[in-house]
């Protein structure tokens, strides 16, 4: 699968595709046997150059990067790769550690920090807590996705005046949880009428976008917002 034609698979505890980064042949064998025995697909490469090429071929959840890459930096293969893939969970991978690459990295895109030497358990740890949060953001996505089909977005025209002043209002409050008074009598009072029949129809159009508690008896309900007068 191309990297920019589709999703990232699905990911959850095991079974991610993993691309390791990292100039060691030895470092590479160990964090392939380390991942393999969990599930996980790997792919192992030495150089940034190697790495962008597999992340434009293959589709992948995370990422070991090493950041010193021979003459090259992983600090720089960080942005790189998310430019490639922005949902791709980053894990660099130093013998170098120190508070500040490890700020740097996080600035560039990076989701988690190991240093050399690491242990089995380390790696199964950041590995696990990534793919956990890659599930959690695929399910919201999915989430996403669905609550669109179900509610799509309404272009709502009107020329109107009363109309136009009532949507802009209804858009104003959205955002909120406040309680919408709408004044003016409900009976026996045409503009009145007319002043509820125009801000409850706006209300209609933008009300998907948040919660509302709307009173239309008066000043019944503690500290109103008068959107109406």
């Amino acid at each position: 699968m191309h990297a920019n034609s589709g999703s990232p698979s699905e990911s959850t505890g095991c079974g991610s595709a993993v691309l390791v980064v990292d100039d060691e042949a030895n470092i590479r064998r160990t964090l392939r046997v380390c991942l393999e025995s969990r599930g996980h697909r790997v792919t192992c490469v030495g150089s940034p150059h190697d790495a962008l090429n597999e992340a434009q071929r293959q589709v992948f959840d995370l990422a070991f990067v090493d950041l010193r890459l021979g003459t090259e930096s992983g600090m720089d293969l960080i942005p790189a790769l998310l430019a490639r893939s922005p949902w791709l969970k980053v894990i660099v991978i130093t013998a170098y550690a120190s508070v500040d690459t490890a700020v740097e990295a996080m600035k560039r895109g990076a989701d988690d920090y190991v240093a050399k030497p690491f242990t089995p358990a380390q790696i199964h740890f950041v590995t696990d807590r990534a793919a956990t949060l890659r599930g959690l953001e695929q399910r919201e996505a999915v989430l996403r996705d669905e609550l669109a089909r179900a509610h799509p977005e309404t272009t709502f025209e009107t020329r109107h005046p009363g109309m136009q002043r009532a949507i802009e209002l209804a858009r104003q409050a959205a955002p909120s949880e406040a309680v919408v008074l709408v004044g003016g009598a409900t009976t026996g009072d045409a503009a009145g009428f007319d002043r509820l029949w125009l801000f409850l129809a706006a209300l209609a159009v933008v009300s998907a976008v948040a919660s509302w508690r709307v009173d239309t008896r008066g000043a019944t309900t503690p500290d109103p917002v008068p959107l109406i007068p």
